[in-house]
């Protein structure tokens, strides 16, 4: 119907990560069929699932030692006291990567191989808890964009740490602390629960530029050869934090940047983020 399509871009082909709950995802009976072609028996994970939401509940958690120093140390030590976690988060990869193949299998079909696919995935490392992995599911698209909506990052600080202290009691500054240097959406620096919020539309975006540049440069490392990156970004924000998490972005991407946000554009943005764009030769992303 449009043939001067170049392509089409699917928002969400994964496991959204805004809600603490939605970690848990996915025990409905249409996931069950991608357990056992990796070795893994579903309602064994299904228990394994539910015992780790009652440790949480419970408060028992805190009687487990989880290396909250870094992601590295984390993951280790949360897959080694709850094993079922390294195995929830393959039958999540799985599941979004086949849905991954399917969207490329109906493009091709559709367009006789003639249209391009290109996939968005949370940042580094919340495409992990996603189930968006870089190398399996990024190889059925032509391009991976990477969406970097900053002022979504404090809803998700939020709603986690509202879900770690209410229900497992953990200290709300141990918490907070431990997302900076985790999940990399906020500088480790000192903070209270009350600055995680949305912020303002003159307010700048508590996210550090080193960071931007970090996920996107993680995302390049782990996507095959033959599949291109791009930073997505937006307009939200005042002129001068709009174009610093613009620049982190195209360092990160060699330059390729698609500003997917269109809410809180001027004509001042634009006009700087054109120049911008000539300045560094940013390569446009595909529409």
């Amino acid at each position: 119907a449009y043939p001067q399509a170049g392509g089409f871009k699917f928002d969400w082909p994964e496991y959204p990560a805004y809600h603490f709950d939605s970690l848990f995802f996915d025990f409905n009976p249409h996931a069950a069929r991608f357990a056992a072609p990796i070795g893994l028996d579903f309602e064994a994970l299904r228990r394994g699932t539910q015992e780790l939401i009652d440790a949480i509940a419970s408060g028992r958690i805190r009687e487990t030692r989880i290396d909250a120093s870094s992601l590295q140390g984390f993951r280790d030590s949360l897959c080694g006291a709850f094993p079922v976690v390294r195995d929830l988060l393959a039958v999540r990869a799985a599941i979004v990567e086949d849905y991954a193949a399917f969207l490329r299998e109906a493009v091709d079909e559709a367009s006789g191989g003639t249209k391009k696919l290109f996939l968005q995935c949370f940042p580094p490392p919340l495409n992990i808890a996603t189930g968006f992995d870089l190398a399996g599911a990024g190889a059925q698209a032509d391009k991976v964009g990477v969406k970097l909506y900053t002022m979504h990052w404090p809803m998700i600080e939020a709603d986690m740490l509202a879900a770690l202290t209410d229900r497992a009691g953990l200290a709300p500054q141990a918490v907070v602390r431990a997302f900076s240097r985790i999940l990399a959406l906020a500088p480790d620096t000192p903070r209270t629960p009350e600055d995680i919020r949305y912020p303002e539309p003159h307010e700048p975006h508590p996210c550090a530029s080193a960071d931007l540049t970090a996920k996107m440069r993680a995302a390049r490392a782990e996507l095959p050869t033959g599949t291109g990156l791009c930073g997505i970004t937006h307009g939200y924000g005042p002129l001068d934090d709009v174009l610093r998490r613009f620049r982190a972005v195209a360092e990160g991407t060699e330059g390729a940047v698609h500003v997917n946000r269109y809410c809180y554009l001027s004509d001042e943005k634009l006009a700087a983020i054109g120049a911008l764009s000539a300045e560094t030769q940013v390569q446009p992303a595909p529409a």
